[in-house]
């Protein structure tokens, strides 16, 4: 039996956290970590080492970008895909570029499908 993928969901917005972990948790083949700041989400991210990365940009203690720029130069935080959920249009990040910082997904907020986005994760994960 191959083990299951994990999937780290870095959001402080608590219905949508929760929201994204129940549609995730219908996929037997995932497991869901969630974490509510930057720091913590950075914290997890070398301690459970996930598949996925789930990161919204606009949080407490870390925001998303530094986490982001954190992770990536962390042997652990390397290869781990991310897909980004932020209510940020990626066009008004202009001081950032993502393509350095190996993004996977870019999603907007407001354009988020939960079904979708299960699709993505599961695409991105193999499973």
């Amino acid at each position: 039996m191959e083990s299951k993928k994990s999937v780290l969901i870095i959001e402080d917005e608590r219905m949508i956290s929760d929201a994204i972990k129940e549609k995730l948790s219908e996929d037997a083949h995932i497991n869901i970590i969630t974490a509510r700041d930057g720091r913590d989400g950075l914290d997890k991210v070398i301690a459970e080492k996930p598949d996925l990365v789930l990161l919204d940009l606009i949080m407490p203690v870390m925001n998303g970008v530094d986490l982001l720029k954190t992770m990536r130069s962390t042997e652990e935080g390397m290869r781990t895909k991310v897909i980004i959920i932020s209510n940020l249009d990626k066009e008004n990040i202009v001081q950032t570029n993502f393509d350095d910082l190996d993004i996977s997904e870019y999603i907007v907020k407001a354009d988020l499908d939960i079904d979708v986005l299960l699709e993505k994760v599961q695409s991105h994960l193999g499973v």
